[in-house]
């Protein structure tokens, strides 16, 4: 066991884990499993790594450095996530869409509101609905939904205007319960 100097950590990914440093004015940077600083601290907030990439931000923009540091696509986000299943969730202009881990847009901006990737699909709003797109960015299940969250183990919640239930990956309701 071992003391750092770290103020704040979050589990590893990637063999690295993200660290808040209050002495150098509360940066985040990226340690190894020893505790050795391997990304200087310099960032204003940052997450774990995925597909070799890690979101950070610096100015408020987000953009995505390498294992090494280097920065791989430039900061011009509103906000980033981590890589699921190959794109990683990002924010510009209010608008949301999908960046492959090579630093390309897979599914430009055009939902109001979006979630990552989950059993190959991601929920995404759209002139005030929600549904279901693929990793081309082509609706997989329609447009028609209050409210839905991510798939897990094949199944998704949904809210329609009747009440709540389950869709399984086709769109098809497996079952329903109503609004009290």
């Amino acid at each position: 066991v071992f003391e750092t100097e770290f103020d704040f950590s979050m589990g590893f990914s990637e063999g690295l884990a993200w660290v808040k440093i209050l002495k150098d004015n509360y940066k985040y940077g990226f340690i190894n499993k020893e505790g050795k600083v391997i990304i200087k601290a310099e960032y204003d907030n940052a997450d774990h790594f995925s597909d070799g990439l890690a979101p950070v931000c610096r100015k408020d923009k987000w953009g995505y450095i390498n294992r090494e540091g280097s920065v791989v696509v430039e900061f011009q986000f509103d906000s980033a996530s981590m890589f699921t299943e190959g794109l990683a969730l990002v924010k510009k202009n209010g608008n949301y869409g999908f960046l492959d881990n090579k630093g390309n847009m897979a599914v430009e901006f055009q939902f109001e509101s979006a979630d990552r990737f989950s059993d190959g699909l991601a929920v995404v709003k759209k002139s005030g609905k929600y549904g279901f797109i693929d990793k081309t960015g082509k609706a997989a299940i329609e447009f028609k939904f209050i409210r839905a969250w991510s798939f897990q183990d094949g199944l998704d919640r949904i809210e329609t205007e009747t009440g709540y239930g389950f869709i399984d990956k086709k769109g098809n309701i497996i079952m329903t319960f109503r609004k009290r």
